[in-house]
C-alpha cells in the first residue's frame, strides 16, 4: 500500500510542478512584447459568433493551463490525505489521471514537444503502477 501511495504522490506532485513551471514561464516569456507582436499578426478569429483577439485567447489558455494543472495536483493530494494514512489512492482518480497522461502524450505528439511525451509516459507508469498495485 505504501508504494501505491508514493507513486500516486509523485505523479500528483508532477501536476503541481508542471503547472507552477508553466505559469512562471507564462509570466516570464509568453507575455513578452516580442511574443505579443508575433501572435497579434493573426489578429482575430470568430469564436461563438464574436470576434476574439488571438493574443488574449492565447494568454487566457496558457495561464489557465498552468493554474489548473497545479490545482489538479493539489486536489489529488488532498483526496489521498482525506482517506487516511492506510488507504490506497482513490482508484477512480488514478484512472482519470491515467487517461490524462494518454491525452498528454497525444498532445505532445501532435501539438507540442517531445518533453510532453516523456512526461506523459512517466505519468502512465506512476498512475498505472498505482492502479495495478491496488489489485495485488
Amino acid at each position: 500500500m505504501e508504494i501505491t501511495r508514493i507513486l500516486y504522490l509523485i505523479g500528483s506532485s508532477f501536476f503541481i510542478l508542471v503547472g507552477t513551471l508553466h505559469t512562471l514561464v507564462h509570466f516570464k516569456e509568453l507575455v513578452s512584447p516580442a511574443a505579443e507582436r508575433k501572435i497579434k499578426l493573426a489578429t482575430t478569429i470568430d469564436l461563438m459568433k464574436k470576434k476574439s483577439e488571438v493574443w488574449k485567447l492565447w494568454q487566457g489558455f496558457s495561464l489557465g493551463f498552468g493554474l489548473l494543472m497545479a490545482v489538479v495536483g493539489i486536489v489529488n493530494i488532498l483526496a489521498l490525505y482525506e482517506l487516511g494514512s492506510n488507504a490506497h489512492p482513490p482508484l477512480s482518480i488514478c484512472m482519470v489521471n491515467f487517461l490524462v497522461m494518454i491525452l498528454v502524450i497525444y498532445m505532445g505528439k501532435n501539438f507540442f514537444e517531445k518533453v510532453q511525451i516523456y512526461g506523459g509516459v512517466v505519468g502512465l507508469f506512476l498512475f498505472g503502477g498505482a492502479i495495478i498495485l491496488q489489485f495485488m
